[in-house]
């Protein structure tokens, strides 16, 4: 980057005095490392004791009997669960300078491991976010599309494209046994380099077109309901348990679907423009590394950066919320594991009356969009 360039021959690297990124940020923008150290470190510990609780709920035999949307949000709290440890991993490597991947083999293997729940989790959104919308917006195809069967042969389907596309990490990191760091294989990073080229198609992919498509086919199906509802205007009493067996809430689902939207698209958003917020000369001197105009544009835009990130990241961790929010099902079976009285409350509030959509697209009593 600096080779036409002339430096001063005292003054060493900035990547030779402070490690990257910790040392680094922790010099010149602590803001970003306390957000790395302590705002990820409250959603991990939120997340490894709700996505186990989610999952053992969505398991339930009496939750996905007849509940195909159950096996997704299972699968779901497993891989934000899996992610979540493989994530305090690269924490203790990034944040707090622990060396926990710096190994060979590890590096590898690691980077093809962690990059499969970050693929498979928007995946499975998309996949139960097209089963609503078969159920709701094509009834007659119901019977055949939405069954716990065809869910987990969708399920399996979705792990193996997330490994397979992970399996690229494999090639594209490399353990760097002169600086004993945890790289990318290519010493030279180009615009046009596999690296490079890769990283953009996965995450504007995975993480920018994925999203897009959840949010259009919500909009199909809330404009679809809000058509049913309109042409009937009928409300029906909140269901009973029993009914709500066949599948999983419309609400839970699209409140499920857009927290993930809006917590994924900021983050894709980010990364695209990252590239317009380059580091500055390397080899100036802290003092002039606090004063150069470039070099304060950057930390500024990682702040910001780790910002949007932290409070993205939450989704890893608080689908759990959502659930007991909107799904009477869900927060019932909780609640029988759990003391009553402190989710008294909670429940008391659930009470109310909402439209509900059958099979065959009229109100009915018997529906394909039950609450869960």
């Amino acid at each position: 980057m600096y080779d036409n360039e002339t430096f001063p021959e005292n003054i060493t690297n900035v990547f030779e005095r402070h490690s990257w990124p910790m040392g680094l940020f922790k010099e010149f923008c602590p803001s970003a490392l306390y957000i790395d150290r302590y705002v990820n470190a409250v959603w991990h510990i939120i997340g490894l004791f709700t996505n186990p609780i989610s999952a053992f709920i969505w398991l339930n035999h009496r939750i996905r009997r007849n509940n195909s949307s159950a096996i997704y949000l299972a699968v779901l709290s497993i891989t934000d669960f899996m992610f979540l440890w493989l994530h305090f991993i690269n924490e203790l490597q990034i944040a707090w300078g622990i060396s926990t991947i710096a190994h060979t083999g590890i590096c590898e293997l690691y980077n093809f491991i962690y990059m499969i729940p970050q693929y498979l989790a928007p995946l499975i959104v998309l996949g139960f976010t097209v089963e609503r919308w078969i159920a709701v917006c094509k009834p007659f195809h119901k019977e055949r599309f939405c069954t716990v069967k065809r869910a987990i042969y969708v399920v399996c389907g979705l792990i193996f494209l997330s490994s397979s596309l992970a399996s690229a990490q494999i090639y594209i990191w490399n353990y760097d046994e002169t600086h004993k760091v945890c790289t990318y294989r290519d010493t030279n990073v180009t615009p046009d380099s596999f690296t490079e080229v890769w990283n953009w198609l996965s995450e504007m992919s995975i993480f920018g077109g994925v999203p897009i498509c959840v949010l259009i086919f919500n909009i199909l199906v809330i404009c679809e309901i809000h058509k049913i509802t309109k042409a009937n205007a009928i409300q029906l009493p909140h269901q009973t348990s029993s009914g709500s067996n066949n599948a999983a809430s419309t609400i839970t689902l699209l409140s499920v679907s857009f927290y993930l939207i809006f917590t994924t698209l900021p983050v894709a958003l980010v990364f695209v423009i990252a590239t317009n917020f380059e580091i500055g000369n390397g080899f100036m001197t802290d003092d002039e590394i606090r004063a150069d105009p470039q070099w304060n544009r950057f930390f500024t835009f990682m702040i910001t950066r780790r910002c949007i990130e932290g409070i993205c990241f939450s989704h890893y961790s608080c689908y759990f919320f959502v659930y007991c929010l909107t799904g009477p099902q869900f927060r019932k079976t909780f609640m029988t594991f759990f003391p009553n009285k402190i989710f008294q409350a909670l429940n008391n509030s659930s009470q109310g009356r909402y439209t509900i959509v059958t099979g065959n697209g009229r109100v009915n009593n018997e529906s394909c969009t039950t609450y869960v």
